[in-house]
């Protein structure tokens, strides 16, 4: 969701985690308790004294920040939100303070997640912001992360597993390209091919490039190659940054019906604490619109929902060009909301087998492709993002963080970086 530049900025002074006076700190839930608790972590590897001073400051002044970001969100955004949901504009305006001065939330976000479309002053005691879980994150995962995080370990670790992946063609480094760009015994694959970056996000710098096997070469957008020139192309782009050069994939037949013609992806986030067994808590799907490469935000994406207990598909939301919610999928018109995805117990099973590669992680989202191939893992997410209206403090996931937190509170601290 695109937030006002004025927003953003004001929203780099929110901190509440350890302002013990916020009305949340009363409660006894285990949604106040874990907040509580990560206040105290947050106070804790602050190791210096400038360090807790920026934290203090941050947190006294949130009111008077907080109150004209939430001006300014409420300005920019609540007409928009009304159209969608009905909910009167003062309404809304009630809801952010409460939301943002009584709860310490950041007022963007109840936009972000859709709130102003659920029960939220009924529910408001067990939601964890965006903000919480990155920090719970920072706080909770163990080395693990780390091999997450890297495409390239986490590519291997699957692999030694025999869990499915995206197949790999070669990772390019800045530093050392491979000879299947600089030399001549190893030519390109003779496939579709996506192409990359390892640190991306948001689908940033992604090409896919379609195989036309009657003239040997490859295509994306209004572009055609042929295979020397493509391989200059990619070696071109690699001395600046890291990049992954996969198989692209192609959907299911039973889910192709969703897609203008790119890939759907599922996230499944699942949690650990290290002693029981990892729980999925959540999952939506992410849909492409008109003819892009990726489903992403940026590029109009929808995300849908998936009701963990019947399987079945919520109405969609998408935030570009404007907020919009899709019973229907705009470009297909195929429709969404209650659609059963049939395909989820195989999804369940592959994101519980990668995360039991990885338990003292407390939390990863998983991107899980469901294609002609069956169900394959594009990546894991150590800071995994909400979806709408979800509420954190009904799933296992606050009492796998408690448990996690308390079980090292002994240790010393090392200072954690900010979120």
């Amino acid at each position: 969701m695109y937030v006002p530049t004025k927003v953003k900025w004001l929203l780099k002074f929110h901190d509440t985690l350890v302002v013990f006076w916020l009305p949340w700190c009363w409660g006894s839930s285990d949604t106040a308790v874990l907040r509580r608790e990560l206040g105290r972590y947050r106070w804790r590897t602050s190791l210096n004294v400038s360090r807790k001073l920026i934290l203090l400051v941050r947190s006294l002044m949130w009111p008077l920040i907080g109150s004209l970001a939430l001006i300014f969100s409420w300005i920019y955004f609540s007409k928009n939100a009304f159209l969608l949901s009905g909910r009167s504009r003062l309404r809304q305006l009630w809801e952010l303070l409460v939301f943002s001065l009584f709860h310490g939330f950041q007022p963007s976000e109840y936009y972000e997640r859709k709130l102003y479309d659920e029960p939220i002053l009924a529910e408001i005691g067990v939601f964890l912001s965006e903000y919480d879980t990155k920090a719970l994150a920072v706080a909770t995962n163990g080395p693990s992360a780390e091999s997450v995080k890297s495409k390239l370990r986490f590519d291997q670790a699957c692999r030694a597993a025999g869990l499915p992946v995206a197949p790999t063609f070669a990772f390019l480094e800045p530093d050392a390209n491979t000879s299947i760009l600089s030399g001549e015994s190893i030519g390109l694959p003779k496939a579709d091919i996506f192409f990359k970056p390892v640190y991306g996000m948001e689908g940033i710098g992604i090409e896919r490039w379609d195989y036309h096997g009657e003239t040997d070469q490859w295509s994306y957008n209004e572009t055609t190659c042929a295979e020397d020139a493509l391989r200059q192309h990619f070696y071109d782009l690699s001395t600046k940054q890291s990049y992954v050069l996969q198989k692209a994939l192609r959907n299911h037949p039973e889910v192709a019906d969703l897609s203008p013609g790119g890939l759907i992806t599922y996230r499944l986030v699942s949690v650990s604490d290290n002693v029981e067994d990892p729980v999925v808590i959540a999952s939506h799907m992410s849909l492409p619109r008109h003819l892009t490469t990726t489903n992403h935000e940026s590029n109009g994406g929808i995300e849908a929902e998936i009701d963990l207990a019947t399987f079945e598909l919520d109405a969609g939301y998408s935030f570009i060009p404007k907020h919009e919610r899709h019973e229907t999928h705009p470009t297909t018109g195929v429709r969404i909301k209650g659609r059963v995805a049939k395909e989820w117990p195989l999804l369940e099973s592959l994101a519980l087998q990668l995360h039991a590669l990885f338990p003292d992680v407390s939390s990863i989202g998983w991107d899980i492709a469901y294609t002609t191939e069956g169900p394959i893992v594009l990546e894991g997410n150590t800071f995994w993002g909400l979806h709408n209206g979800m509420y954190l403090g009904k799933t296992a996931y606050v009492r796998r963080c408690l448990n996690v937190i308390r079980s090292s509170n002994s240790v010393k601290p090392q200072s954690a970086p900010m979120p």
